[in-house]
């Protein structure tokens, strides 16, 4: 028989009715609820240790991966596993042959090479910490002819930073060009849209004129002078045509005006007597032809220079300069031979200087501003 130890009466089952045994029972069920739930909470702890330590683990083996993966000898098949060229357009084929043949980088080629319209924060560049995306011009076009290279660029504001980025295509593989500078550091923009003479343009226009002198003697080789008289003057006129009713397309134009004013010399060869009609014909013709000449020779042109503080070029986008022009001491170029306006030059040319104040000035409160 056991009797209780506070108030001296006799336990039934154990247990006693008295204040004290009930306070004192109600003390040992907390302290075991207490031992169970820390219990409990050390094994949640280890649980989440144990699984810190295996994430950390995995990390290291893929740095060690990772850095081990460069200076590892890498077994390159002697012969193309799959050849599937793409037909779909010129430049399709081309960077689909070149990169099944191994010309270029595998890890490069995946993708638009271009990254048209791509946002370059978050898709292509990782965002700082509150970073937020502003906008985005498609600002320039930048090509190397001689060399095929060949990129569109593109230049982002945000709150935080400008960026501009340059992807595009090669002989060898895509091309990537990339600046970025906090809002803080800049001080001014300069921007530039004219035009320049192209070397290369004027060399492929005397190849245009040559093959137009050839057309023109091969339909007039077998044609007597009657026949030579009159096609020539319908063709030549018809050459004239294109000039004024075709958009765009300044090669067609000009390879048309070469063929016109090669038709008229033939056909005033063919006549006995030197028409003034058929020499009012050629020298209207030669006019239209210089016209076109001009056209093409002049290619645009697209400087870009966004200056620091202390007016360095931050970032400089710009054409390589030919021999006849002198460059500053510390100018410098983009690569490419030739940069050319987009179609968001003249919006960017207009609202850019405005926009870079109104974020320094502002901060963020010009984000809704300015992201409409």
């Amino acid at each position: 028989m056991a009797f209780c130890r506070f108030c001296g009466k006799e336990l039934v089952d154990g247990k006693c009715d008295c204040q004290k045994f009930q306070e004192f029972m109600e003390e040992n069920r907390k302290d075991e609820s207490d031992f169970y739930q820390k219990t409990e909470q050390e094994q949640q702890y280890q649980q989440e240790y144990q699984q810190e330590e295996d994430s950390y683990q995995e990390y290291q083996q893929e740095a060690e991966q990772q850095y081990q993966q460069p200076y590892e000898k890498r077994h390159e098949p002697f012969l193309v596993q799959s050849f599937q060229p793409d037909f779909s357009s010129f430049s399709s084929f081309v960077s689909s042959v070149r990169d099944q043949s191994g010309v270029s980088e595998p890890s490069s080629n995946a993708g638009d090479p271009f990254e048209y319209n791509v946002p370059i924060v978050p898709d292509c560049v990782k965002p700082e910490e509150n970073e937020v995306v502003v906008k985005q011009y498609n600002i320039a076009r930048l090509r190397t002819r001689l060399k095929f290279m060949k990129a569109e660029g593109r230049l982002m504001v945000t709150n935080r930073r400008i960026l501009f980025r340059a992807a595009g295509t090669s002989l060898t593989g895509n091309l990537l060009q990339e600046h970025e500078f906090d809002l803080d550091e800049l001080a001014g923009i300069e921007m530039h849209k004219d035009y320049k003479f192209s070397l290369l343009n004027l060399f492929g226009s005397i190849a245009i004129e040559v093959l137009a002198l050839y057309l023109t003697i091969a339909l007039f080789s077998n044609a007597g002078n009657g026949g030579t008289i009159a096609v020539g003057v319908i063709l030549g006129l018809l050459g004239i045509v294109p000039t004024v009713i075709v958009y765009k397309h300044p090669w067609l134009k000009l390879l048309c005006a070469g063929i016109s004013v090669a038709c008229f010399q033939m056909a005033i060869r063919a006549s006995m007597s030197r028409s003034s009609f058929l020499s009012l014909l050629l020298i209207v013709a030669s006019i239209v032809y210089l016209l076109d000449l001009l056209i093409v020779c002049f290619v645009p042109n697209l400087v870009i220079k966004i200056k620091v503080k202390g007016a360095h070029a931050a970032i400089h986008i710009g054409s390589q300069r030919s021999l006849l022009q002198r460059r500053g001491e510390n100018e410098e170029y983009s690569g490419f031979v030739e940069v050319l306006p987009w179609e968001d030059t003249v919006m960017a040319m207009n609202e850019l200087g405005a926009l870079i104040d109104d974020l320094k000035k502002q901060g963020d409160y010009a984000i809704d501003k300015w992201s409409k």
